[in-house]
Formats: structure tokens, C-alpha cells, sequence
């Protein structure tokens, strides 16, 4: 090496060969953009889950009368 070379980051202790089949392994595309995908669409459903909007009562039962009761 020539002198005033820039050098290599020093290793740590662990074997470069443990980490070789990191270098070489890439996310295929369509696998890739189907998890941008579902990332994005848990998200939105996350996103309107939190939202709090009041709901309207609605009454369902009608008033008893005296003659209903009677039948």
C-alpha cells in the first residue's frame, strides 16, 4: 500500500465470512412493494382507528302506552 493510502475501517472480532451472505442477498421487487404496500394500509387503518368523531344517538324503543300494556 502506497503510503498516505486511505485505509480500511479496522474489523471487529467476528468472522467476515459470517456476514458474506448479507452482501449478496437483495429483496426481490414485487416482494418489496407489497410490504411498502401493507406497511401503508396498516397504517391508514391504524390512522382511522385513532380518529374520534362523535356518533348521533338514535332511539331504537318506542314509549309503552297504557294500551299495550293491557293486550
Amino acid at each position: 500500500m502506497a503510503a498516505g493510502a486511505i485505509h480500511s475501517r479496522p474489523r471487529s472480532g467476528k468472522s467476515a465470512a459470517a456476514y458474506e451472505f448479507l452482501k449478496d442477498a437483495k429483496l426481490p421487487r414485487p416482494i418489496l412493494i407489497l410490504l411498502v404496500v401493507l406497511v401503508v394500509i396498516v397504517g391508514a387503518m391504524l390512522a382511522l382507528a385513532a380518529l374520534d368523531r362523535p356518533v348521533p344517538l338514535t332511539h331504537i324503543e318506542q314509549p309503552v302506552t297504557a294500551n299495550a300494556a293491557t293486550n
